[in-house]
């Protein structure tokens, strides 16, 4: 699946998780679930999910060796900090 297929299936997936930065942060703190939006530990169990049924374990990414101090890194965790990037920002 490349980075785009990612992000547009991200996108139709958890297009109802999206709250508001402060909403996110104060489900963390009361461990709840509000509307259709889920508390940050059942978000981070469904993005892993989603990311495993989508991606094996054995792919990687070339990266800009600016951006971190490697030359490739696992697309699962590539595809796991821009999830969790757009959700909380």
């Amino acid at each position: 699946m490349s980075g785009v297929d990612f992000i547009n299936e991200f996108e139709r997936e958890f297009k109802y998780v999206f709250g508001k930065t402060n909403q996110f942060q104060d489900s963390y703190v009361k461990a709840i679930k509000t509307d259709n939006r889920l508390n940050p530990y059942g978000l981070v169990e469904r993005l892993a999910t989603f990311i495993s049924k989508h991606i094996g374990d054995e792919h990687w990414t070339n990266i800009n060796k600016r951006i971190i101090k490697k030359e490739k890194i696992p697309t699962k965790q590539l595809y796991a900090m821009y999830a969790l990037n757009r959700i909380i920002s």
